[in-house]
């Protein structure tokens, strides 16, 4: 099977070398690189005339990493399609290791661990996500949770097989707060088949003081503002793709079932911007019990917690769902 990667790439001149190098040294014998620069105003698109015809390259207005993503899949041709930040590196095995789970017609998507590096790529001794969730038919549970029904790879971490993307793309661009092509394609992967799950890293995820997502976290308004957003839209985006297969969904059931974190999320937005909505204290506060996701006893303790946000002084609920929101968004999955 063909593998395409394509690689998205903004002004990160600096690291894009090393993406390229990564994919063009990976150890299966039949992959296409696929370089798309988004109107860099960097040294990025000298880099990619050195590769000369090693690199399918494609040069482009800024739109965005969504619409990046798109141009790149319209050109590519593989079987198996992965997306690499350009940030980002592989594993010399990374394709192969996808491809053997990919064989499988049954299988949609494979995913496995980034480790974590500085900007140097030196590891920090953590990977992301935390833990993945491990390989199997998650329909059910989606239709039950929602997009939150499992928690997916970061974007190089992922690999998509192509019948499912023919069905799925082009990603939709008209919302670019949608932090990438993992956050759209994860919320729709259960609904087309199988989830496979790589033990092992299969590349490096590089911090380096301008990413996006969990990395780039922030408690400010805007920060948990654009992350609710980023949240809604993907909710819809995957309610809309259910009801057309069939399925009867709700999006709010689903942020009350899975939805915690998101809904404690907007209820320190209200605390810092008294002019957006608050969250109901029953809805607040029954959520981690409604999730199931950890024991009963951590249930009710995050269930106790949110009481005390939603029941205390202003400043003191502040600092409490900040603490709790630095322990999830601030430090591990997304």
């Amino acid at each position: 099977m063909l593998v395409s990667i394509i690689i998205t790439n903004y002004n990160y001149g600096r690291f894009l070398t090393q993406a390229i190098d990564s994919a063009l040294g990976q150890d299966y014998p039949d992959v296409e690189v696929i370089v798309v620069d988004d109107g860099s105003s960097d040294d990025s698109r000298e880099v990619i005339a050195r590769y000369g015809d090693r690199i399918i390259p494609i040069l482009k207005t800024n739109s965005g990493q969504v619409s990046s993503s798109n141009v790149g899949y319209s050109h590519c041709r593989g079987d198996i399609v992965i997306f690499l930040d350009a940030d980002d590196v592989l594993y010399a095995d990374a394709v192969s290791k996808h491809a053997r789970k990919l064989r499988d017609p049954a299988v949609v998507t494979s995913h496995g661990y980034l480790e974590v590096t500085n900007e140097d790529l030196e590891p920090t001794g953590r990977c992301v996500p935390f833990q993945l969730m491990p390989a199997g038919d998650y329909l059910k549970r989606f239709i039950h949770y929602g997009p939150m029904a499992y928690i997916c790879a970061f974007t190089s971490g992922n690999a998509w097989s192509r019948r499912f993307l023919d069905q799925v793309m082009p990603m939709p661009e008209e919302n670019r707060k949608i932090i990438g092509p993992d956050g759209y394609l994860s919320a729709l992967a259960p609904l087309f088949g199988r989830i496979d799950t790589i033990e092992g890293a299969l590349g490096q995820y590089r911090i380096h003081g301008s990413n996006r997502g969990p990395f780039g976290y922030r408690f400010d308004d805007d920060f948990l503002r654009a992350r609710l957003e980023a949240y809604r839209a993907r909710l819809e985006y995957a309610a809309d793709w259910a009801r057309k297969l069939g399925h009867r969904v709700d999006t709010e059931r689903w942020l009350d079932r899975a939805g915690w974190k998101l809904l404690l999320s907007a209820q320190a937005l209200h605390l810092l911007d008294e002019t957006e909505p608050c969250v109901p204290a029953q809805r607040l506060v029954w959520a981690p019990l409604r999730a199931r996701y950890s024991s009963l006893h951590k249930s009710l303790f995050y269930s106790s917690m949110l009481f005390f946000v939603k029941t205390s002084p202003r400043s003191l609920g502040l600092k409490t769902a900040k603490r709790m929101l630095d322990r999830t968004w601030g430090q591990t999955i997304q």
